[in-house]
């Protein structure tokens, strides 16, 4: 829709004093007037599970179906876990880059 586009668009501006912030993004009519999104979100990742050490060394999701995404080797001395109520969405992810392993967080 043009509205989309608007809101893509307005992401991907060069110009970070005209780029879009988080801000604006909520006002755009793509997200406010479409009667598509007065429907309730349903989160697809049920887990979020890695392995650390100096670094992130793996990375996995857990999906609600039961299927089951990862990334990285088997390196990391701490394993962490956090399991999602189904109301729980995740809206962004940060990687913090580093020259080896995965990252030094995400």
């Amino acid at each position: 829709s043009a509205d989309a586009r608007a809101l893509v668009m307005g992401l991907l501006e060069v110009d970070p004093e005209l780029r879009m912030d988080a801000e604006r993004c909520f006002e755009t009519a793509w997200l406010w007037e479409d009667p598509r999104h007065e429907a309730p979100l349903q989160a697809a990742v049920a887990a979020l599970r890695c392995r650390t050490g100096c670094a992130v060394d793996s990375f996995g999701l857990t999906l609600r179906d039961g299927q089951q995404e990862s990334c990285g080797g088997i390196g990391g001395w701490v394993q962490h876990e956090l399991h999602l109520q189904p109301d729980e969405l995740i809206l962004g992810v940060v990687q913090e880059d580093i020259s080896a392993h995965l990252g030094a967080s995400i």
